[in-house]
C-alpha cells in the first residue's frame, strides 16, 4: 500500500494560523481515532500507518511533534531508534504510544529516546493535553525565533535575519546562475558625534528615521517580488546597516541603487527640534564575485565601505579584489 493511501492530511489549520505540525506514525485504531477527535484548527495532523513511509515523511516535513507506535515493523533498527538517530529530527520531541502500559516497553521506549510515553486506552482528552503542551513549546520557540530575527529599535531585520536571507540567496545562486543579488553596507560618518553631543535619544530617533527612509526607497523587507521575496534591510549594530538587493543582476545596477540611497540618506534630518545634516559611506559587493559563503560577502562589502571612507567619505565604492589584498598587506 502506498504512503498516500496510508496518510491522512484532512486536519489542516485555519488560514493565517501558525499550526502545530503533528506526525503520527501509528496504526492502532484507538490512537488514530483519539487523535482525530483531539485536534483542532491550530493543529496540522498527518497520520502514516507504516514505518518506512513514516520515516520518510518525518525527514521531509520535520514536524513539531511525532507520535510513534514503536511496535510497527521497521527495516533494520527499531523505528523509535531510527527517528532519534536522524540528525534533522534531533530537536523534535517524540512520544511513544503503546497498546498497553507495560513496564518493560516503557523503559525500552525511554531508553531509545522517547520524551514521554502514552498508553492505551487512548482518551481524546489525554491526547489533547499532550498536544496542548506541545503547542505551548512550539509557540515559545517561534516567539524566540522571531525575536532573534528583528532589531526592535528601528524594526528592521537583525544580523541573524540577514545571515538567513543571504544563505537562501547563495543557495539559489548555486541552482540558478542567471540569478544575482548585491549587498550595500552603510555606515554613517558622524553618528558618534550625535550621540556624544545631543544624546542617545536623538541618535535613536535618527536610526528610526534612517530605517523609514530605506523602507520607502526599497521593496522590502520581504516585499512582493517575482520569487515571493524582495529587498531586505538589516541593522548590524550601532549605525551600520546592510541592504540586500534581491534579483540585482549586475554590479552597475547595484551601484546606481546605492547612489540613490546615499542621496536620500544625505537629506536633512529634523529630530527633536534639531536640524541635522549627515553623510554616509557605502560599500557595494555583487554576487558575480563567485561567492559561496554569505559571511564573505558581508566582509567584502565592509571592506568597500572602509575604502569609501578612505576616499573622503560620503561616497559609494564597489568592491574589487585588490581592496582585500591591500588590507592584508597593511
Amino acid at each position: 500500500m502506498s504512503q498516500e493511501q496510508n496518510s491522512d492530511r484532512r486536519y489542516a489549520p485555519r488560514e493565517g494560523a501558525s499550526p502545530l505540525r503533528v506526525l503520527a506514525i501509528a496504526a492502532h485504531p484507538g490512537l488514530v481515532g483519539a487523535l482525530r477527535q483531539a485536534v483542532d484548527a491550530q493543529v496540522s495532523l498527518t497520520v502514516v500507518t507504516e514505518a518506512r513511509p513514516g520515516l520518510a515523511c518525518a525527514r521531509i516535513e520535520i514536524p513539531d511533534l511525532i507520535l510513534v507506535e514503536p511496535g510497527l515493523p521497521a527495516p533494520g533498527r527499531p523505528l523509535l531508534q531510527q527517528l532519534r538517530d536522524e540528525p534533522s529530527l534531533a530537536a523534535v520531541p517524540v512520544v511513544a504510544v503503546l497498546p498497553e502500559l507495560d513496564r518493560v516497553q516503557v523503559v525500552q521506549a525511554v531508553t531509545l529516546g522517547a520524551a514521554e510515553v502514552l498508553s492505551a486506552p487512548f482518551v481524546p482528552a489525554d491526547v489533547r493535553m499532550r498536544l496542548d503542551a506541545a503547542r505551548i513549546r512550539h509557540n515559545a520557540l517561534e516567539s524566540l525565533a522571531r525575536a532573534a530575527l528583528v532589531d526592535p529599535l528601528p524594526g528592521l531585520g537583525s544580523r541573524a535575519y540577514l545571515s538567513a536571507r543571504l544563505d537562501e540567496a547563495v543557495t539559489r545562486l548555486e541552482r540558478d546562475p542567471a540569478y544575482g543579488f548585491a549587498l550595500v553596507f552603510i555606515d554613517f560618518d558622524r553618528f558618534k558625534a550625535i550621540n556624544d553631543t545631543l544624546g542617545h535619544e536623538v541618535g535613536d530617533l535618527m536610526l528610526v528615521e534612517v530605517a523609514d527612509r530605506l523602507r520607502v526607497m526599497l521593496r522590502g523587507p520581504d516585499a512582493a517580488s517575482p520569487d515571493g521575496r524582495g529587498d531586505s534591510i538589516a541593522r548590524l549594530g550601532g549605525d551600520e546597516f546592510v541592504v540586500m538587493l534581491d534579483g540585482c543582476v549586475d554590479p552597475e545596477r547595484a551601484t546606481a541603487t546605492a547612489e540613490r540611497i546615499l542621496k536620500r540618506l544625505s537629506d536633512p534630518y529634523r529630530l527633536a527640534e534639531h536640524n541635522l545634516h549627515m553623510s554616509a559611506s557605502l560599500g557595494v559587493v555583487h554576487s558575480k564575485g563567485g561567492y559561496t559563503q554569505a559571511d564573505a560577502m558581508v566582509r567584502d562589502a565592509d571592506i568597500a565601505m572602509y575604502e569609501a571612507k578612505a576616499r573622503g567619505k560620503a561616497c559609494v565604492v564597489l568592491f574589487e579584489p585588490h581592496m582585500a589584498e591591500a588590507l592584508t598587506l597593511r
